[in-house]
C-alpha cells in the first residue's frame, strides 16, 4: 500500500497516538486537529484527553479511547489508574499489531511508565519546550533532568517547533539528537480564528495588546517599564492572561492608567475581539520556545513586536509580519513600540502572506512521514 506521495504504508503495522490532559487548552486543540487531519485513520488507535469528548474526533479511527487518568486529583490514585489504563492499552497494542507510538508532548510520568510497560515500540515525541523557562521553579528543573536521563533516551524521533531548537536540543542533550529531530512550525488553530470577527469593522481602542500566561519569562515587567517612556505616555496597553505573576503585575500597574489588565478567563471569541481592537501585538519575552500567538495575530492582520528568542526570529520576518526588538531591555522595547506606532508602511496582505508557513496539513504530513513510514 502506498500513499499519495509514494510513501510505503505497511497495512499490518498500526500506530498509537497519545496525549493526557484534564484541561481544554491550545495543546489539546492542536492534538485534536492533528489527529483529525491524519490520513489512514483506520490504522490509528487514538488516546485522547479526558477533557475532550468522543464526538470531537473522527469516527474513522481504528479505536478512540478517552483516557480517565489525568482527571484524577489524588496523585497516588492517578498513578494506579495510569497503570491500569496502560495494561488495557498493552493488550490493544498486541492485538492490533502496534509498532509505533506518537506522544504529543513530553509528559514525564505518563510517557515513562508507558514505555517501561511497552519496551518494543518505536517512539516519536514532539518536544515543545527545549529548556525550562525563567521563573518556572525547581520542580520544572527536576522534571527536565529526569526526562534527560530517563525518558528522552527511549525516544527514537523528535519534533521541535523551530530550526534553532535543533541546535539548542543538541547543546543540552548531545549532538546525536540533531540526527533524529525534525522541525514542524506550530500550525494555526481554527478554534481561535473567527472569520466574522476578522471581517467586521472595529474601532481601535488599544495601541498594544499582550495575551497569554502571566509568567516571569514573558518580560511583562520590561513592557510596563517601557510604557513609562515619555514617548509612549499617550499609548494604551492591554494585558490579558492569568499565571504565577498576577499579583506582581497588578502591583506594577496600580499607578499606570494607560495599562489595562484583564486577569480573568477570556473566551476565544472575546480574545479575537480584543486583538482586532488593538493596533499591535507585543511579546517582550526574556526567553521563548514555540508559540501560537504570532499565527493568531497575523490571521487578524496584526503585526507582532517580539524579542529575538526561540521561534520569533523564524516566525517573524522583520518589517513584514512583525518587528524584531533589538535587545531585551525596556529601552529597546520602548523604541520598537515607538517605531511601530509611526510606521506608515504596514500592509495587511503582507502580514497574512506569512500564514502559509503555519499550514496544518503540512505539519500533519511531516508527522505522517515519520509515524506511518
Amino acid at each position: 500500500m502506498y500513499s499519495e506521495n509514494g510513501m510505503q504504508i505497511k497495512e499490518n503495522n498500526n500506530v498509537l497516538m497519545m496525549y493526557f490532559d484534564s484541561q481544554r487548552n491550545v495543546m489539546g486543540d492542536l492534538y485534536k486537529n492533528i489527529a483529525n487531519t491524519m490520513r489512514y485513520k483506520e490504522r490509528i488507535i487514538l488516546v485522547f484527553p479526558s477533557s475532550y469528548n468522543t464526538e470531537e474526533y473522527s469516527n474513522d479511527f481504528l479505536y478512540k479511547i478517552k483516557e480517565d487518568v489525568s482527571s484524577e486529583k489524588n496523585k497516588i490514585k492517578r498513578i494506579y489508574k495510569l497503570i491500569v489504563f496502560i495494561k488495557r492499552l498493552k493488550k490493544i497494542i498486541k492485538d492490533c499489531n502496534i509498532k509505533k507510538v506518537y506522544f504529543q508532548i513530553d509528559q514525564l510520568v505518563y510517557d515513562y511508565i508507558f514505555l517501561l510497560m511497552n519496551r518494543n515500540l518505536k517512539t516519536i515525541m514532539w518536544i515543545h519546550d527545549i529548556s525550562v523557562h525563567e521563573g518556572e521553579g525547581f520542580i520544572a528543573e527536576l522534571k527536565k533532568i529526569l526526562a534527560e536521563y530517563c525518558l528522552l533516551p527511549k525516544i527514537d524521533n523528535f519534533f521541535v517547533s523551530y530550526n534553532k531548537a535543533k541546535n539548542e536540543f543538541a547543546e543540552i542533550y548531545g549532538i546525536d539528537y540533531i540526527k533524529k529531530t525534525e522541525v514542524i512550525y506550530i500550525p494555526r488553530l481554527v478554534e481561535l480564528e473567527f472569520e466574522d470577527i476578522k471581517n467586521a469593522a472595529h474601532e481601535i481602542e488599544y495601541d498594544f495588546i499582550f495575551y497569554g500566561r502571566i509568567e516571569k519569562y514573558k518580560g511583562l515587567d520590561l513592557l510596563i517599564e517601557a510604557m513609562n517612556n515619555p514617548f509612549l505616555k499617550n499609548s494604551k496597553l492591554l494585558i490579558i492572561g492569568r499565571g504565577r505573576e498576577d499579583r506582581y503585575i497588578k502591583n506594577c500597574i496600580c499607578n499606570t492608567p494607560n495599562i489595562q489588565f484583564i486577569n480573568t478567563y477570556v473566551s476565544n471569541r472575546e480574545l479575537a475581539n480584543y486583538i482586532t481592537k488593538s493596533k499591535f501585538v507585543i511579546l517582550p519575552y526574556r526567553n521563548a520556545t514555540g508559540t501560537q500567538t504570532i499565527q493568531l495575530a497575523n490571521y487578524y492582520g496584526k503585526m507582532v513586536l517580539a524579542t529575538r528568542f526561540g521561534c520569533f526570529t523564524e516566525y517573524i520576518e522583520d518589517g513584514v509580519n512583525g518587528i524584531l526588538i533589538k535587545e531585551c531591555t525596556s529601552k529597546a522595547i520602548a523604541g520598537a513600540m515607538y517605531e511601530a506606532l509611526h510606521n506608515k508602511e504596514i500592509e495587511e496582505k503582507r502580514i497574512e502572506s506569512r500564514l502559509s508557513m503555519f499550514d496544518l496539513s503540512t505539519a500533519v504530513r511531516k508527522i505522517e512521514n515519520v509515524l506511518m513510514n
